[in-house]
């Protein structure tokens, strides 16, 4: 993450308050870098511009909980129709319940920053750390955020 320090200069008067992950939070500014994939980002935003920081839980799409119930529901009543032995219609129905359990488990954990009203930047818990960390980076960025809004 120094890296990132070093690529972008700092302002006038700017300093480095917290560090989590892949974001460099400033007194002025939210920075960020991220590789992967062939690809390479970095960028800012200033303080004053960020609305909002939340730390946001996303599930998988809802469809793959619905065609689980289907391929299990399917099964079940093609077992019943022809009356299969349950070892020759078991491939949907183990499907049907690979997927429902996924759309249960695969829930992830996403920080998301706001710019005027929009989705800015939505990292994966994984790239930025413990959610400790992360309540300490909302925390001193609203602190950061009332400092440039409530000069004293």
């Amino acid at each position: 993450m120094e890296k990132l320090v070093e690529q972008i200069e700092m302002l006038p008067g700017e300093e480095k308050v917290f560090h989590l992950g892949k974001l460099v939070l400033t007194n002025k500014r939210v920075a960020y870098a991220s590789a992967g994939g062939g690809t390479r980002e970095i960028g800012a935003a200033m303080v004053k511009d960020i609305d909002s920081v939340m730390l946001r839980s996303k599930r998988p799409s809802i469809s793959l909980l619905i065609w689980g119930i289907i391929l299990v529901i399917v099964d079940i009543l093609l077992i019943r129709i022809r009356m299969r032995i349950m070892g020759n219609g078991i491939g949907l129905i183990l499907i049907g319940i690979i997927m429902i359990i996924l759309f249960f488990l695969l829930k992830r954990k996403v920080l998301v920053l706001t710019v005027t009203g929009r989705d800015w930047l939505t990292l994966g818990k994984r790239a930025i750390g413990r959610r400790a960390d992360i309540e300490e980076f909302i925390n001193k960025f609203f602190a950061v955020k009332n400092a440039i809004n409530y000069p004293q």
